[in-house]
Order: C-alpha cells, then structure tokens, then sequence
C-alpha cells in the first residue's frame, strides 16, 4: 500500500472513530489510540514501513507546535497568579511519582537499585499532548485550565533533572567512575541541557519579534510562527537539546516581551 492511501485511511479512519467515541462521551484524544492500534502493524497492517520510520519526525514536529502552545500560558499575568501552585504540584506530582515506581520496583518486584532509580525517572514524565487535545476539545478555560497546562509544560525540566540524577546514580552503581564526578558531571550536563533550551527558544523569540513586525496579515504571522517553530525543532534536534523546552520556552519568551497574538493553537 503506498504512503498517500495510507495516510488517507489514517485520517479517515481517526476521524470516523473519534465521531462515533464523542456520541460515547469518549474524547477524541481516545479514537485516535484506538484507531492507531488497529491501522497499525500489529493488527490490520495497513500503515508501510515509511510512515512508521518518519514518526520521529512528525511526532517532534507535533510535540514542537503543542509545546509553543503551552509556553503561550505562561505570561506574567497568569504566573503571577498560579506561578506558586503550578511550582508545588508539578515538583510534588514529579518526585511522587518518580518515588512511588522506584519503591514498586525495589522493595516488590526485587528489582536492582540502578533497575529501581530509572524506572521511577521514566515514570515522572508527562505526554502533553493528550492532556492538551482534551482541553482544546472540551473548550475548557479558567484557573484550573491554566494551572492543568503550566504543570504540563514544566514538567518536563522536571523530568530531566530526575532523570540525570538517576541515570548519574544508576552509573555510579554499575560504572568503574568515581560516584560523585559522575553525578556531578551528568547534572551539570542536565542543566546545561536546559540551559542551551532556553537560550534557543528565547533567542528565536526575540527574532521572531522582529520578524513580526513585518506581518502585515494573521497569514503573514502564522507562516512566520510556524517557520521559526520548524526551526527551533530542527536545530534543537541538531544540537541534542530538548524538543519540547525549546518551544516551550520560546512561547513563554514571546508573549512576554511581544503585545501582539501568536495564539494559533
């Protein structure tokens, strides 16, 4: 089957299950999986090896557009107002979950310490693209919304720095290093990790001011977000840094320092 039809089913299939879920009260979000699974290799193959092997690809490009989204939620107005909340529950939502499965996994399953410690980092990720296809969907605003999002979007750097810690740890138990150069050299790589994420993304914000300021129509501005997003994705992609913060950061940079709407999303 080639790529085309392929994608057409893709589209037609995901399209036709998400109607028939909503009438269910299902969201959309749900179809989508559901339909995923079917179409895909497992069951009715009817998805080719090109699509499957570009993925990476399109997911970082999805990931990058939904984080630019996100990053669009935290203007100084809105921080100020649940800046204290989303900092406590996503810190609290993070490590708890990250010590929960490494508990699950030491002292019930008998796994290894080093085993334990990176499963429990795996555990303290966030996927936000579902949790933000549900609030487009439902239409959903306020307080709650806005704290739901922040505590997608930064849960990521959360997330990093657990995971080098564990990974730091998880060397120092099994590696010939010395415990403590390692920890301290793979949080270091940590942070300059977020560090290099954040630089990007407030860099391509600033230009990405510039460059609006010769818009002259809403068409003009989405070709211009869209271009520097793409670019932010690939050159994010070229130096290893965060996909996700990169965007992340530059939403965050851009509607801070910019009056003008790049709320496409």
């Amino acid at each position: 089957m080639n790529v085309v039809l392929s994608f057409g089913i893709i589209l037609l299939t995901g399209l036709l299950a998400a109607k028939l879920l909503h009438r269910m009260k299902f969201p959309a979000v749900t179809a989508y999986i559901l339909m995923g699974v079917l179409v895909g290799p497992t069951i009715l193959n009817l998805v080719p090896k090109e699509i499957l092997n570009a993925s990476g690809s399109i997911s970082n490009v999805v990931l990058g557009v939904i984080a630019f989204g996100l990053g669009q939620n935290f203007s100084r107005e809105d921080f100020s107002k649940i800046g204290k909340s989303v900092l406590w529950i996503s810190v609290l939502e993070a490590t708890g979950a990250w010590l929960s499965v490494f508990f699950v996994f030491l002292f019930l399953l008998r796994q290894p310490l080093y085993l334990s410690l990176l499963f429990g980092a795996i555990a303290s990720a966030t996927a936000p693209a579902a949790t933000v296809m549900v609030v487009r969907e439902c239409g959903a605003k306020g307080i709650f919304t806005n704290t739901l999002l922040g505590i997608v979007a930064i849960d990521d750097a959360w997330c990093l720095i657990i995971f080098a810690f564990s990974l730091a740890v998880a060397k120092a138990l099994i590696g010939p290093l010395t415990g403590n150069l390692l920890l301290l050299r793979v949080l270091l790589g940590s942070l300059l990790h977020i560090g290099g994420a954040f630089l990007l993304g407030a860099g391509l914000a600033v230009v990405l001011m510039v460059f609006s300021r010769h818009a002259r129509t809403e068409t003009d501005l989405l070709i211009y977000t869209l271009g520097f997003i793409l670019f932010g994705i690939g050159t994010a992609i070229y130096f290893h840094l965060s996909v996700l913060l990169t965007n992340i950061f530059l939403g965050a940079v851009l509607v801070n320092i910019n009056k003008r709407s790049f709320r496409f999303f």
